[in-house]
């Protein structure tokens, strides 16, 4: 979370996502936290679906087919 009221912040918070999230990092460390030998949570369709294409409107996810 980011406050609202701080564009500059906003905007170095989604700089730094957006390149985490198209470089493939992101799933790299998705990955090395969620599984593991102990821990196996693979990363769900609507997870990989939100990586691909971000967005900050609330539901989303909902309107692209997907139920929670």
């Amino acid at each position: 979370m980011v406050c609202k009221d701080d564009a500059a912040f906003r905007a170095l918070v989604d700089k730094a996502m957006g390149n985490v999230m198209s470089s493939g990092e992101l799933a790299t460390l998705y990955n090395k936290w969620f599984v593991t030998n102990t821990l196996k949570v693979p990363m769900s369709l609507m997870l990989k679906d939100c990586v691909t294409r971000p967005s900050r409107e609330p539901g989303v996810a909902l309107g692209v087919g997907y139920s929670l």
